[in-house]
């Protein structure tokens, strides 16, 4: 087995995605929990966060507003990002 040191291997870049991932509603559809969920980018630091996205009814991705942070809040009522009112796919775009 044999080793070679580059001396101009690219630099580690990651980002992940951490917070809850649920909201709670009891039987009638009404919400029993938190109504907001704060989602946090998790990144190395030779990446910077650009926006966070939506995944929309039509396949599209969609900016969330106001969305270049670190963290993002979701709230259970946005309708917008909800598709068939139960699923909602969120994505973090960051500069690489």
């Amino acid at each position: 087995m044999s080793f070679t040191l580059l001396a101009t291997a690219t630099e580690l870049k990651y980002a992940y995605i951490t917070g809850e991932n649920a909201f709670l509603y009891n039987s009638d559809r009404n919400i029993v929990g938190a109504n907001t969920i704060t989602l946090s980018s998790d990144i190395s630091s030779n990446l910077q966060v650009i926006k966070w996205q939506y995944l929309n009814a039509n396949n599209q991705y969609v900016d969330f507003a106001n969305s270049s942070s670190n963290t993002l809040v979701v709230k259970a009522d946005d309708s917008n990002i909800w598709v068939n009112g139960r699923i909602a796919t969120i994505k973090l775009v960051t500069s690489d």
